[in-house]
């Protein structure tokens, strides 16, 4: 806290230092840009949003190699990404990790107004190609966004055809560790009054992880299409189609090993494949597949219609996602659980109507209707030696599990700005939702297994529901420079049908998430427009968390409610163009987010009694939220020198820090990592007019080796070794250089 406090007054007197200090006359192309945003289904200046939000442009994704949605950990400090097959996004340490098909992320994110919902895989995430601008709204957003953004909301925009030119762009990044990436655009004039722009990448992650078995090393590509299509019959008349297409596939991508017990049968196995447990281990000994794909795909139509300084607006949408998943999930080469697999399809179905009103006015406001359907059905396969020391020889455990999700919601929703005087606004919205989920699980013996390794029952449930989520607050310009807010949220996450429960003692409904949240701040454009410098206190309470919880009587953790958790923090963002030729963007994050009473979680390794430990469980009150820093900074600066003939070189440095991590929901030196920063640059040249471009790249460039999560073996127990754990990395877990070019035309 002291740290904090002392945070806070550095940013306050920076903050009064800026305002009283004078600056020479500046030019326009010397002011802070104006960025646009859509935060409030509007487009506004950021500095006018009374909001925490962190917009990423164009020229900072490309700067800072962002190319999905995972990396925009290195630009937003409040934003975390979980790269496990249960993992998710989270906002502020709040987000959703689990296995459960009816459950839906806390972190909503919508492509060109159209929201995803349940059509985006963790292990597949949205890829950044061809995009104007990423906003990144910290904090429920359920007013205006929806059920799934309890915790904040992505927002994507791409970029739009431009009317009357032919033009095209390649961009190529070719690294070691066998990466690349490469994007295409093209746009086409179709007359005075339509076009076509269509972008495309293919690309290849880091190879961080080595199968010893099979001699080789991960492969993890993504390739994709989008089709924009504007037209603009009239004055008044605008249509927007989009078609995208989106494919991935990870080999041999599993996990390593980050430390086993000596002498246990798992260390054993390890070292016949010369494998040593550590947290720098990225080897793995499968003998089994490890082979997933991921396809995604989509088409929207968007019809705006201007009338008279009013604009309606018809947004329909059809997304759907397919996935294939074939993992050796035992990471020896004995076959304790070679066959894990299985495979899905979600089919989304959503049309949005909204009005809104002019800009200027004494009150302005956005209102709308809103209508979403799912519908998914899945399948998997677990079958292995698991207990092998108890099964005849050449005979497994196993079984199949299909599940059937149906889901509706209805929403009607509004927001309006109300301007007293010239200085003071008031704000207030609200939306209507009705849910509506339903659910089965059938279970059965797997081909040729002894037995089921747990319950077999059948689970099936439904569930209804009704919201109402609201916003409130005020907004008042302290100078023409400085505006401050204060806002009061309430948030909204669907119920859920707990369809992997195992046992009668599980509940089968999962109850619905509801955030609460204040939040204060200050945006202030400083050194005659040089800077902008925003600051955010929020305190967010939830109640009935959605989250992964551990059931004694099956020994499985399962889909529930922690009756409460706690988050509050401070964010602070800076960018703009203190001196010629220099552009920064950064960002300081601080997150206190605890779990409140009635959450319990499964002990930890050798965790007694008098540690809290009771029937293989224990409190988690007061225990911080799993892989949630305290302190997470972001930043990220380009240095650009122009010479005579036209030729601009250019520096560019961008790093991460953040403080320790703990993973797991109880205190465990093993699932820790210790405070780390990771670094990043590039060095080029442009030509003039940026026709042409050749830089040098780097990622993390020191080589920090650091995982991006660590969790306890799932099958420790049958491999001997209780206490093991294993780690899953990133693509930044190695150090990759590479050669980056640029062409337009």
């Amino acid at each position: 806290m002291k740290k904090m406090i002392i945070g806070l007054s550095c940013s306050c007197s920076l903050l009064a230092l800026a305002y009283a200090a004078p600056a020479a006359a500046l030019d326009d192309q010397q002011t802070v840009t104006e960025i646009v945003v859509t935060a409030n289904k509007r487009e506004e200046r950021l500095q006018d949003v009374p909001a925490s939000v962190t917009a990423v442009g164009a020229d900072q994704l490309a700067r800072q190699n962002i190319t999905s949605t995972d990396d925009l950990v290195r630009a937003v400090p409040g934003l975390g990404v979980a790269p496990v097959p249960s993992g998710g996004m989270a906002v502020r340490g709040i987000g959703t990790r689990t296995f459960s098909r009816s459950a839906e992320g806390s972190v909503g994110i919508v492509v060109d107004n159209v929201a995803l919902g349940n059509a985006v895989n963790p292990q597949s995430p949205v890829q950044l190609f061809d995009v104007s601008r990423v906003e990144v709204l910290a904090g429920p957003q359920g007013t205006l966004f929806g059920k799934n953004t309890s915790a904040g909301v992505l927002n994507i925009t791409t970029k739009s055809p431009v009317l009357g030119v032919f033009e095209g762009a390649g961009h190529a990044d070719i690294g070691t560790r066998n990466s690349r990436v490469l994007q295409g655009v093209v746009n086409l004039p179709l007359g005075d009054d339509a076009a076509l722009r269509v972008s495309g990448h293919l690309d290849q992650l880091p190879q961080v992880y080595e199968n010893v078995f099979k001699g080789r090393r991960n492969d993890n590509d993504a390739k994709g299409v989008r089709t924009r299509l504007r037209w603009e019959p009239s004055a008044d008349l605008s249509i927007n189609l989009i078609a995208d297409y989106d494919k991935s596939r990870q080999r041999d991508s599993t996990w390593a090993i980050s430390n086993s017990t000596p002498g246990s049968f798992l260390t054993q196995q390890l070292a016949k494949c010369g494998i040593v447990a550590s947290h720098t281990n990225n080897r793995a000994c499968l003998d089994g597949p490890a082979d997933s794909t991921f396809e995604s795909y989509g088409a929207s139509a968007q019809v705006d219609y201007d009338l008279g300084g009013y604009t309606l607006s018809s947004i329909t949408a059809n997304r759907w996602l397919i996935t294939r998943n074939q993992a050796d999930s035992d990471s020896v080469q004995v076959n304790l659980l070679n066959s894990n697999f299985g495979g899905g399809r979600i089919t989304n179905f959503s049309q949005e109507f909204r009005l809104v009103s002019p800009a200027g006015q004494m009150f302005e406001y956005v209102a709308g209707l809103y209508y979403f359907r799912s519908g998914q059905t899945s399948n998997n396969t677990q079958q292995g030696a698991v207990l092998q020391a108890l099964l005849p020889t050449g005979r497994t455990l196993g079984q199949v599990s299909i599940t059937n999700v149906e889901a509706k919601s209805y929403a009607a929703f509004a927001q309006g700005t109300l301007h007293l005087g010239d200085a003071f606004r008031l704000i207030a919205g609200g939306r209507l939702n009705r849910e509506e989920i339903s659910a089965d699980t059938d279970r059965f013996l797997a081909p040729g297994a002894l037995a089921p390794f747990g319950s077999i029952l059948p689970v099936a449930g439904s569930v209804s529901d009704n919201d109402f989520s609201y916003r409130l607050g005020a907004q008042y310009d302290l100078t023409p420079d400085v505006m401050g807010y204060l806002t009061y949220s309430r948030g909204y996450k669907g119920p859920a049908v707990n369809d992997g429960a195992a046992s009668q003692n599980v509940p089968l409904i999962v109850r619905p998430e509801i955030p609460k949240q204040i939040e204060a701040g200050i945006k202030s454009d400083l050194l005659e427009h040089r800077l902008a410098l925003n600051l955010a206190v929020f305190h967010t309470q939830v109640s009935d968390f959605q989250a992964q919880f551990f059931d004694p009587a099956s020994m499985q953790f399962i889909y529930g409610n922690a009756p409460e958790l706690t988050t509050k923090g401070v964010e602070i963002t800076l960018f703009g163009r203190p001196i010629d030729g220099l552009s920064l963007n950064g960002g300081l994050a601080y997150t206190d987010a605890t779990y409140g009473e009635g959450f319990f979680t499964v002990c930890g390794p050798n965790q007694t009694a008098a540690q809290g430990c009771v029937g293989g469980r224990q409190s988690a009150v007061g225990r911080r939220l799993s892989a949630t820093p305290r302190w997470k900074m972001t930043f990220s600066g380009e240095y650009v020198h122009a010479w005579e003939n036209g030729y601009e070189g250019y520096v560019q440095l961008d790093g991460v820090y953040s403080s320790s991590v703990v993973f797991t929901q109880f205190p465990d030196a093993e699932a820790t990592t210790g405070a780390h920063l990771v670094l990043g640059g590039r060095v080029g040249v442009r030509s003039p007019e940026g026709r042409y471009g050749l830089a040098i790249y780097a990622r993390n460039l020191t080589d920090e080796q650091v995982p991006g999560f660590i969790t306890t073996n799932p099958l420790g127990v049958q491999l001997g070794d209780p206490a093991s754990h294993i780690q899953f990395l990133g693509p930044d877990y190695r150090r990759v250089v590479g050669v980056s070019l640029d062409a337009r035309f």
